[in-house]
């Protein structure tokens, strides 16, 4: 393993193994005692685990970690596969999770998009939210709903924790055209219920 390195570093290796179109498995630990796993197979990531998650469940939580050490193993993890978006936009995604991470600081957005709304309102906003990725998703929709709420911590009704909620559960629809569809549909209920 090597020394404990800043999350950007991390990314930065991955990187540096897909630009040169290694085939291996990057093992990454994480300071909070995590372990993530990236499967390249000639430069493109084919499998993500974060613990027990995988695929694209693991992002929002790979994205949360601070720093940690990592090794690298030219053997693969033979016949596993995830339903992962194309590599350049996993890399797009790790980096600019972590910058707006950084980006927040104690006085800035983050306390600014406290609404307060009730408890009423934040009701409604999380049974139309789930009616809406009803649509996509069907029956499975409720337990969806509930492990992105898991995720992201007990929703506050804070236009930025909305977003990100929404964000979490876009990482379940599969089809380009419906996450665009329902994330059209969710911020305009997000708006509505926050301006009540």
């Amino acid at each position: 393993m090597s020394d404990n390195l800043p999350y950007a570093q991390l990314v930065q290796i991955l990187t540096d193994l897909i630009d040169s179109k290694r085939s291996g498995t990057l093992f990454i630990h994480s300071e909070c005692n995590h372990a993530v796993t990236f499967a390249l197979d000639a430069g493109e990531i084919h499998a993500v685990f974060h613990g027990a998650r995988r695929g694209r469940k693991a992002f929002p939580l790979i994205c949360k970690i601070t720093g940690g050490t990592y090794r690298f193993e030219a053997s693969e993890l033979n016949g596993i596969s995830h339903e992962l978006p194309p590599t350049h936009e996993i890399l797009n995604l790790l980096r600019t999770q972590q910058s707006a991470e950084t980006d927040r600081s104690p006085t800035g957005s983050l306390t600014a998009d406290h609404t307060g709304i009730s408890l009423e309102q934040k009701e409604r906003l999380i049974q139309q939210l789930k009616s809406q990725l009803a649509v996509h998703l069907g029956p499975i929709a409720n337990m969806v709903f509930e492990d992105a709420l898991e995720e992201i911590g007990e929703f506050d009704g804070s236009v930025e924790q909305a977003h990100r909620l929404i964000d979490q559960l876009c990482l379940d629809i599969d089809n380009a055209k419906e996450v665009i569809q329902f994330k059209d549909k969710a911020y305009s209920l997000v708006s509505d219920t926050l301006n009540d």
